[in-house]
Parts: C-alpha cells; sequence; structure tokens
C-alpha cells in the first residue's frame, strides 16, 4: 500500500499546510502526469507501486 492520498479531503489538507493555491496544486499534478504519461491518480499510484515492487516500466522522469 502507498501512502499517497487520493481525495479532495487530501488536497484541501495541502493547500491549507502548504499554503498553495488550489490552482498551483492542479498545475504541479498535471505537469507530474504529463512527465509520468498517466491520466489520472489510480495511473500514477499504480505506476508508483509498479517501482516499489521492482516492475517499473515507464521512462525516467526528466528534472524540467
Amino acid at each position: 500500500s502507498t501512502p499517497i492520498k487520493s481525495s479532495a479531503a487530501s488536497d484541501v489538507y495541502k493547500r491549507q499546510v502548504m499554503t498553495l493555491s488550489k490552482s498551483t496544486i492542479e498545475t504541479h499534478i498535471k505537469h507530474i502526469y504529463a512527465k509520468t504519461d498517466v491520466h489520472s491518480k489510480q495511473e500514477l499510484i499504480d505506476l508508483i507501486e509498479s517501482y516499489q515492487e521492482g516492475t517499473g516500466e515507464a521512462a525516467p522522469v526528466s528534472a524540467s
């Protein structure tokens, strides 16, 4: 199981604790999706879990 939360409540928590706007978080999430070639939170969670299990198949993420 991965520690990533995939609920709207966790997004609210991130905004409150990290003092980030909703649009900033959404922009970062879109960039993460694009760089990892996923289209949903569940696909990202599955990708992370595949790396944790040593079966990851995606290309490395660039630092840009």
